[in-house]
């Protein structure tokens, strides 16, 4: 019984040694730094970049202006990985910043943060929130035609989520005419499969209708 004793306080012994060792290892690793972060949001690991940038939130002591572009690439990882939610009120942090200046960098900023939450809400499901927040985003777009015209796919996606198939064709229509003027082929592109996929989706609801009609008919 007293050799067992002993052996099972030496086990002790060297698991706490062991802990110890770790610990002393875990405590001389540097804290997670900005770059760091962002070289794993550049690396498409996002977790990875969560974890780190949520670390470097929690350590460092810089101001909260010089945040900023933290707010917006932690949003962006959450953002990939669907976590709708907490990328919504990471830009919101962001956008608040944003709020403090009118220099037209930082408008622009504002807005694309502004459309990247209205996609979140759509993805959410909350497509009332996406529709109310770019009409907002809208009244102040005038001088950013290339963001107006994202502004306004986005907001055919909602209307599509809504099953507004007009409104959506109509967003869609004046996303395509901007982009066309700006020469822009992404938005173009992405414009014209949104608008085929609209055009099929409401010659489906005319079909259905007249097949209705027929029926009730007999």
């Amino acid at each position: 019984m007293l050799k067992l004793t002993r052996r099972l306080f030496v086990l002790f012994l060297i698991s706490l040694l062991l802990s110890l060792s770790i610990w002393r290892e875990l405590l001389a690793q540097p804290a997670p730094t900005w770059q760091q972060a962002r070289n794993y949001y550049y690396q498409q690991q996002y977790q990875a970049a969560i974890a780190s940038f949520e670390n470097y939130l929690k350590t460092t002591q810089d101001s909260p202006k010089s945040m900023v572009d933290i707010y917006r690439y932690l949003g962006d990882s959450y953002a990939q990985v669907g976590r709708f939610p907490d990328a919504i009120e990471t830009w919101e942090k962001a956008i608040q910043i944003y709020n403090t200046s009118n220099s037209p960098d930082q408008i622009r900023s504002k807005i694309e943060l502004k459309i990247d939450s209205a996609q979140a809400y759509i993805n959410l499901g909350q497509t009332q929130k996406a529709i109310d927040l770019l009409d907002e985003t809208l009244n102040l777009i005038q001088s950013y035609p290339a963001l107006e015209a994202s502004a306004r796919g986005v907001l055919g996606n909602a209307y599509l989520n809504r099953g507004d198939l007009k409104k959506a064709f109509d967003s869609y229509s004046a996303s395509l005419k901007i982009a066309r003027s700006l020469n822009s082929s992404t938005i173009v592109l992405a414009a014209l499969n949104n608008l085929t996929t609209t055009s099929l989706r409401m010659a489906k609801k005319i079909r259905h209708g007249c097949h209705w009609s027929a029926t009730r008919k007999r």
